[in-house]
């Protein structure tokens, strides 16, 4: 490390100490600050003065691409930030954490939903009521896309089978209209023809036409991103998120 670089972390660990922080702060902070100080005289950074925003959100980046975890980039940021004080740059006060980045949901292969769906359509013949939902359910995904909320507050009177198009109700009250095809509007109708009431799948399931003897529990959003068949058929070393793998297959 360049002397003026060694001089300006000597001066940092005097600060930290005087201010009377824990050992392990005082550790990790200047590990940070000597990383970054690293950084810079790679990227041909004159001295620490010359260490501005752009440098300090590079460091950061690299960590954060590298795989340092949230916690990790959120003591460095702050390290920085300390040592921009106490060196008196003001410009690394509006350093911040970088956000991670969402990972995209696992899905199947168009084979692995083909399947499936076979799978949903040859149980639903037995016309057993927790099948036929099922077998709705995954269709009416893989057609429009919904949001597993979205699909449990559909109600008969928002389908249009006429147009094929279903009216969604989202986040905040907002609709949106969907269409869907004929393999979803046959397994509506058959799951609705033995379970006809407003609500289309998030009613009782059993009991035809609302029977509360033989009724069983309602579908709740987690049940309906579980489907027994989409489990069923999943490959024992896919992760895909089951709420996921119908509306995002690939």
């Amino acid at each position: 490390m360049d002397d003026a670089y060694r001089a300006a972390l000597h001066r940092f660990e005097d600060d930290l100490r005087a201010r009377r922080l824990s050992p392990h702060t005082v550790r990790g902070y200047l590990a940070d600050v000597a990383d970054l100080f690293a950084f810079a005289e790679r990227t041909g950074a004159a001295g620490p003065t010359a260490i501005g925003l752009d440098i300090a959100r590079s460091w950061l980046a690299e960590s954060a691409a590298a795989g340092a975890a949230r916690t990790t980039l959120a003591r460095r940021t702050a390290a920085a930030r300390a040592w921009s004080r106490n060196a008196g740059l003001p410009a690394l006060s509006r350093l911040a954490t970088p956000k991670p980045r969402s990972p995209l949901p696992t899905v199947l292969s168009h084979r692995q939903m083909s399947d499936t769906l076979t799978g949903a359509a040859a149980e639903a013949t037995t016309n057993d009521p927790l099948a036929l939902r099922d077998a709705a359910i995954l269709e009416f995904l893989y057609a429009t896309a919904a949001r597993v909320s979205e699909l449990c507050a559909l109600n008969v009177d928002d389908l249009d089978f006429d147009r094929r198009t279903a009216r969604l109700t989202g986040k905040g009250g907002r609709e949106r209209t969907v269409p869907f095809g004929l393999p979803a509007e046959r397994a509506l109708h058959a799951w609705l023809a033995e379970n006809a009431r407003g609500a289309v799948l998030a009613g009782r399931v059993g009991g035809g036409g609302g029977n509360q003897k033989t009724a069983k529990k309602p579908t709740t959003p987690a049940q309906a991103t579980m489907p027994t068949s989409l489990h069923a058929t999943l490959p024992p070393t896919s992760n895909a998120a089951p709420d996921h793998a119908a509306p995002h297959t690939a």
